[in-house]
């Protein structure tokens, strides 16, 4: 695999082992002087959004300060601390926290395992993370940062059951998504990685992400093929998933792919809605087929129902949006109403 798809970790270099962090019981009732400690609060967590995260940490030390059973300055201080790097005195405030009664417990977890994960504790992230699942299976959240820390420890399929389940929850997070298509390219799955960076971009089409994603699909789109020269092109018609059952639609990418390296007369955006528009076209083809993986239950019926539409084009141009190509800026300028179209049923669909 190229570099697109070394998977980016959020941790530093993995330290040795080190002892389990024990979360406290709650045992402690919160207290709050709402008159007084809420305003400053919310005064806090507006400098946090503005990124001013060190003026807000002052804030809620003077807070806890004078209330030391605030649970929710412990917890926006944990998050603030979190934010300015200082992982070690945020995870001490966050199990601080987790001595209060409190619906901020999911969160405490998430940023609890967050921090030891970016200490380098990521085994103690994972025990972490199942005890919070185990409390609070429904917070998506706890499933993705599950999975961030099984890929720093190199466990791909574990970390593809905890984003699947993540996206389970909450069909509209994006990282889960990105996250599981780097994923499944690290593993050679070629079209379940390709569906799940198309997603991703509906859902993100214009940031940086944006931009790593459709790197992400123009390697893809290009897997199993090697040219040297003009006259000198290899294919590796089978993939490199064993037994996959995407290996029909795979051959088929791949062969279009060939004949598009001997045709000089289409550009690049041309040879991209043509791609995309066959992998589309196989999927309604195979739509009925006893496929049992988690992407073709969750994104074969979406893009079945796209292909008898006439939304192709203006999903290819709209999820493109962010490659620095004029071709596609110029299309989209020129056909807001296509782009309105596919937007419009895109909203409408039910997941």
């Amino acid at each position: 695999m190229n570099k697109y798809f070394v998977l980016l970790v959020l941790s530093a270099t993995l330290f040795g082992c080190a002892p389990s962090v024990k979360i406290p019981d709650q045992t402690k009732e919160p207290k709050i002087n709402y008159e007084n400690e809420y305003q400053k609060i919310q005064e806090a967590v507006e400098l946090h959004d503005k990124g001013k995260f060190e003026e807000a940490v002052i804030i809620y030390e003077e807070i806890l300060a004078q209330n030391p059973d605030n649970v929710a300055a412990l917890y926006e201080i944990a998050y603030s601390l979190s934010m300015m790097g200082n992982y070690q005195k945020s995870l001490e405030y966050a199990l601080k926290g987790f001595e209060y009664k409190s619906n901020l417990i999911d969160q405490l977890y998430v940023i609890a395992g967050n921090d030891l994960d970016l200490l380098g504790r990521s085994k103690e992230a994972v025990s972490l993370y199942k005890k919070g699942i185990k409390k609070h299976p429904d917070v998506f959240m706890l499933h993705y940062n599950l999975a961030i820390s099984y890929i720093n420890l190199n466990k791909l399929k574990e970390a593809e059951e905890s984003l699947i389940n993540s996206i389970k929850l909450n069909k509209f997070h994006t990282s889960s998504h990105l996250a599981l298509a780097k994923v499944y390219g690290f593993q050679g799955k070629q079209v379940p990685a390709l569906l799940l960076l198309f997603r991703f971009l509906t859902l993100e089409p214009n940031t940086q992400r944006s931009g790593e994603a459709i790197s992400l699909i123009d390697e893809l789109l290009n897997m199993g093929i090697d040219q040297k020269d003009d006259k000198n092109i290899n294919i590796n018609l089978f993939g490199s998933e064993e037994n996959s059952p995407y290996s029909t639609i795979e051959m088929m990418l791949r062969l279009n792919k060939v004949t598009q390296l001997t045709d000089s007369g289409k550009s690049i955006v041309e040879f991209r809605i043509d791609d995309v528009s066959k992998l589309i076209s196989m999927i309604h083809e195979n739509k009925d087929e006893k496929f049992t993986d988690f992407t073709a239950n969750y994104l074969f019926p979406y893009f079945s129902k796209l292909n008898d539409t006439k939304n192709i084009e203006p999903f290819v141009y709209f999820i493109h949006q962010s490659a620095d190509n004029k071709e596609i800026r110029t299309w989209i300028q020129n056909n807001k109403e296509k782009v309105k179209e596919f937007l419009t049923w895109h909203e409408d669909y039910k997941w």
